[in-house]
C-alpha cells in the first residue's frame, strides 16, 4: 500500500507515530476542512458536559479522532473504543497510553452493555448487516442512553464530472467497500425498527458544503495519483494551499443556510426506558 493511500485510509506514514503532535494536527485539520465536524463537535460537547461521569463507547474509531478529542477535554467519562482494525486499536492504545480500544465486528459480534453515550460517525454505510447492529447498540445502551449516528445520505453532486473523476483514483469509500447510499427514509425506518427514539437531527451538508467537499476530495485523489513527495508536497502547496480560503468559506455559509436537506444526517437518539 502507497503512503498516498495509506493517508486516504486513516493509515498514516510510520514517522508519524514517533511525534504524535502531527497526529494532532492532522485531527485538528479535519475537525476544520470537514464540515460535517463543526456540526459534530457541536453536539458531542452538549452530550457529554457536565460532571456526572459517563460510560461513552466509540463505534468505527479508526484512528480516534473522536477518542482523542473526548479524552483531552472530557476526562471525566470512562471511555471505551471500537474499531475492526487491530492496527487502528494498537495505534489509539498506544497514542492514549492506556487500553482503552478493543478490536470487535460490528457485524457478527456483541457490544459492551450498559452504556450512557454510544458514537457511530460515517460507519453505518459500510456495515453488512445494519440493522442487526443498530439492534445490538439499543442493547447496549442504557435506559435514556444516547446515541449520536452521523450517516452520509442522497450522494447528491454538485459538479457533473465529480463522481466520473474521482473514480479514476484511489479513495476511502472506494477501499471500505461502501455498502449502500442512505436515505433519510432508511435510516429513520432502521432507527425506528431498533427501538430508539430521535430527539434531535440536523441536515450538515447543504449544496455549498457538498461544492466544498467534492473540490477538497478531487484535490486528495491528486494527491495519491502519484506516490513521490516532491508531487504530493507541490499539490499541497499549489493546488491546496490556494482554496482553503474558499473551503473554508463555502462552509460557513453553508452552516449558516437553513436546510431542509442535504448530504449528511446528524441524527441523536435515545432509548426509551
Amino acid at each position: 500500500m502507497s503512503a498516498s493511500k495509506n493517508f486516504n485510509h486513516y493509515q498514516y506514514r510510520a514517522f508519524l507515530f514517533k511525534y504524535p503532535i502531527f497526529i494532532r494536527l492532522i485531527h485538528l485539520w479535519n475537525w476544520i476542512i470537514l464540515l460535517r465536524n463543526w456540526h459534530l463537535r457541536t453536539r458531542v460537547n452538549q452530550l457529554l458536559s457536565g460532571v456526572s461521569a459517563k460510560k461513552v463507547m466509540d463505534l468505527g474509531s479508526g484512528d480516534g479522532q473522536y477518542l482523542f478529542y473526548v479524552a483531552r477535554n472530557f476526562s471525566q467519562h470512562s471511555l471505551r473504543g471500537i474499531d475492526r482494525s487491530a492496527q487502528n486499536v494498537q495505534f489509539c492504545n498506544h497514542h492514549l497510553g492506556e487500553a482503552i480500544c478493543q478490536q470487535l465486528d460490528l457485524d457478527h459480534e456483541e457490544l459492551p452493555t450498559g452504556q450512557d453515550v454510544v458514537f457511530l460517525i460515517a460507519v453505518l454505510q459500510y456495515i453488512v448487516h445494519p440493522q442487526k447492529v443498530l439492534n445490538s447498540i439499543a442493547d447496549s445502551l442504557k435506559p435514556n442512553g444516547k446515541l449520536l449516528i452521523y450517516v452520509p445520505i442522497n450522494g447528491k453532486v454538485v459538479l457533473p464530472f465529480y463522481n466520473q473523476l474521482r473514480d479514476q483514483f484511489d479513495h476511502y469509500e472506494k477501499a471500505q467497500d461502501r455498502k449502500r447510499v442512505y436515505t433519510e427514509e432508511l435510516l429513520y425506518n432502521q432507527l425506528e425498527s431498533s427501538g430508539l427514539t430521535i430527539t434531535h437531527q440536523e441536515y450538515c451538508i447543504g449544496s455549498l458544503g457538498i461544492l466544498s467537499n467534492e473540490l477538497y476530495n478531487l484535490v486528495l485523489a491528486l494527491f495519491s495519483w502519484h506516490n513521490n513527495i516532491i508531487y504530493q508536497v507541490l499539490i499541497m502547496y499549489l493546488v491546496l494551499h490556494p482554496l482553503i480560503p474558499l473551503l473554508l468559506l463555502l462552509n460557513a455559509l453553508d452552516r449558516l443556510i437553513p436546510k431542509s436537506t442535504g448530504n449528511g444526517l446528524l441524527v441523536e437518539v435515545e432509548r426509551k426506558e
